[in-house]
């Protein structure tokens, strides 16, 4: 059972509709709903793609506590300050 709170009819609301015609009619079209743009078709200049000189940088892979490495050295700046943290 649903909460009271959700409507009754759990259909497409009209984003999602009209995302579905524009996807079905064949156009062109960039999807901004999708929150991941590594998945989405971006073309990337071949200037980025040297630059970054690995094609696998380019996955997206979130960390919702941030960055492993990031945390580290940030632990270690606090270290370094004599307060211990955890990464």
């Amino acid at each position: 059972m649903f909460s009271s709170r959700l409507p009754a009819a759990l259909g497409p609301n009209a984003l999602t509709a009209a995302i579905d015609r524009r996807r079905t009619s064949g156009a062109p079209f960039i999807d901004l709903t999708i929150t991941n743009p590594t998945i989405v078709g971006l073309v990337y200049p071949e200037t980025l793609l040297r630059t970054l000189a690995s094609p696998g940088s380019l996955t997206y892979s979130p960390a919702p506590l941030g960055m492993r490495a990031a945390r580290e050295a940030v632990a270690r700046d606090y270290a370094r300050q004599g307060r211990m943290v955890d990464a």
